[in-house]
């Protein structure tokens, strides 16, 4: 009798190891996902303000009005890309 009670308590404790560890495991994985979707944000956001830098000195150059500077604060790949082009459309093949 002694030894069916220790084997079961054996396989509870087993069990309650596996679900504590596959918790652990889950937890670490969230919390680096957690910080690479914050590095990425900060990346993007830095990646913005170097294209709204941009924006702002070609207009600054250009001597634009109000709207356009605007423009280049909320869109500037817009804006940028319009200048590569040569204010064309682009070609669609």
């Amino acid at each position: 009798m002694n030894d069916k009670n220790t084997k079961k308590q054996n396989s509870i404790r087993l069990l309650i190891g596996l679900i504590l560890a596959g918790t652990a495991v889950l937890l670490i994985g969230a919390g680096r996902l957690g910080d690479s979707m914050i590095t990425r944000q900060a990346e993007q956001e830095a990646a913005q303000a170097q294209w709204q830098t941009a924006a702002e000195r070609l207009l600054r150059n250009q001597g634009t009005g109000k709207d356009l500077q605007a423009l280049a604060k909320r869109h500037p790949e817009y804006l940028l890309q319009t200048m590569q082009t040569g204010m064309r459309p682009e070609r669609r093949d």
